[in-house]
């Protein structure tokens, strides 16, 4: 931890999280609140609550704390994580953690999103090919 006239800059758990559907914009919301001076944003998806084989959630919380990015005790940390809004138990587990936390969902017009999620997917595909 560094110390600072605002205080102590560490990695702190998230106060916020970003979840939602896929292609509905969950990363652009989290890039553009990033550039905001209170909130510090983890990069990527950390998918610390999800269950599945993707979950890290037992790992524990020192090992989710490492995935943060360092902020100062006044700043938001803020995570992203669209798939904790369809993991069934995501909501207890976010709860479990921390029942104070903030939650913003994004969503989309369910067609304009099906349209984008395939066009994504199409592009992926003839790059692998």
């Amino acid at each position: 931890a560094i110390s600072a006239e605002r205080g102590t800059l560490e990695k702190r758990l998230p106060t916020a999280l970003i979840i939602g559907i896929n292609k509905c914009g969950t990363g652009a919301l989290r890039d553009m609140l990033s550039m905001h001076p209170q909130i510090a944003a983890a990069k990527g998806e950390v998918k610390y609550f999800s269950t599945g084989e993707k979950s890290q959630y037992d790992e524990g919380l020192e090992w989710y704390r490492q995935q943060m990015p360092y902020s100062y005790e006044d700043q938001i940390t803020l995570e992203k994580s669209p798939q904790y809004f369809t993991d069934k138990d995501a909501p207890h587990r976010i709860y479990k953690f921390n029942p104070k936390t903030k939650l913003i969902l994004i969503v989309r017009e369910p067609v304009t999103r099906l349209i984008s999620q395939y066009s994504n997917q199409k592009n992926l595909r003839a790059h692998i090919e």
